[in-house]
């Protein structure tokens, strides 16, 4: 898993394809360890909706609640 350094807000941006987000950020964002970082933010953008590439991209780095497995 990546690590960001100390840091304490971490952003991803990212184009929207086919109501989702690339596969190479999707890759990066499954590596990283967020363990300890206070604010993840995500900006797409896209002509008209991109909110399902937000949900993907939620679902990717959000913890699942306990209890349930991933």
């Amino acid at each position: 898993m990546t690590s960001p350094p100390g840091a304490e807000r971490v952003g991803i941006i990212c184009p929207v394809y086919d109501a989702g987000i690339p596969v190479l950020v999707v890759e990066f964002a499954k590596r990283l360890n967020l363990t300890g970082t206070a604010y993840v933010f995500a900006v797409v953008t896209m002509g008209g909706v991109g909110v399902s590439a937000l949900h993907q991209l939620n679902g990717i780095v959000k913890p699942p609640p306990p209890g349930e497995i991933p």
